[in-house]
């Protein structure tokens, strides 16, 4: 009947689009930077000195911006944006769709986090080496005990020896951090290169939080969203992108986190990101 046909036709279209996908190799972009918020996070990211072609749609659903940023003798091409909603499912199901449609080579999350005080100070940078969740586990008893089962997903290779490159010139970050000119912390910024977890909650409980970021002695940052990034990075077809996240610790995540270094820390770290971009694809150059 015509309800039948029209479901083989649509059918029939989904089966030819996915096998166009799965036997293309080529990437539309470069590099992608996504953020968890619009607003504040990928408002630092339009900010860079480079000129965005914004709000170009995939779907109803799935917005980003074009750049072309050229440096040297390299032509990067770069697209970024951000999930309409914060939180673990809305930046994995926006990660894929960006992976599915765009193909980057690399894929960049920026923004902001809160920090460990024994390995961080506000306005530092973290640089993600591995992720995982920290509420995945199983809870039991009367007491509400908890055991966690985290399953790490490391960044990957390339994006990390770029890092680690990078890192090494302390000179970069210094610069970035004179050129803000509004509150900023009166301690100049390290790059600490280390493990952080994700949760689906904003935490602002410092008990809560020392349970989060206990679970790896080494944890230096806590955000909601970089796990699921990784975990869609690390799933997608090949070739496979490159992945790493930089976030500025903006808080501790107890019950007097604010909000006064948010636009610094966006800032921190989308600067930063575009010169991670540079480094990596002149040392693959």
């Amino acid at each position: 009947d015509e309800l039948w046909s029209e479901w083989v036709v649509t059918f029939v279209a989904h089966a030819k689009r996915g096998c166009r996908l799965s036997e293309s190799n080529s990437s539309q972009i470069d590099c992608f930077i996504m953020t968890a918020v619009r607003d504040v996070e990928l408002r630092s990211v339009r900010e860079l000195p480079v000129d965005w072609q914004k709000n170009l749609a995939l779907d109803s659903q799935t917005l980003f911006d074009f750049a072309t940023l050229s440096d040297g003798q390299n032509k990067i091409r770069l697209g970024s944006g951000a999930p309409k909603k914060t939180g673990l499912v809305s930046a994995a199901l926006y990660c894929q769709r960006i992976l599915q449609e765009l193909r980057p080579r690399m894929l960049i999350m920026v923004g902001f986090c809160a920090g460990v005080p024994k390995y961080t100070n506000v306005g530092d940078l973290i640089i993600s080496e591995r992720c995982w969740e920290w509420q995945s586990g199983k809870y039991f008893g009367e007491e509400e005990a908890f055991q966690c089962e985290p399953y790490q997903i490391d960044a990957s290779d390339g994006a990390l020896s770029a890092s680690l490159s990078l890192s090494e010139e302390h000179s970069v970050l210094l610069s970035i951090y004179s050129e803000w000119q509004s509150k900023k912390p009166d301690v100049a910024p390290k790059v600490l290169i280390a493990p952080s977890v994700s949760g689906s909650s904003v935490i602002a409980s410092q008990s809560v939080f020392e349970r989060a970021t206990s679970q790896h002695r080494k944890t230096a940052g806590l955000d909601m969203e970089i796990y699921s990034v990784y975990a869609a990075c690390a799933a997608s077809v090949e070739p496979k992108p490159e992945f790493i996240a930089i976030k500025a610790v903006t808080d501790n995540g107890s019950q007097d986190k604010g909000d006064d270094y948010q636009s610094y820390g966006a800032f921190l770290s989308a600067k930063y990101g575009l010169e991670l971009i540079k480094r990596f694809f002149s040392m693959e150059n």
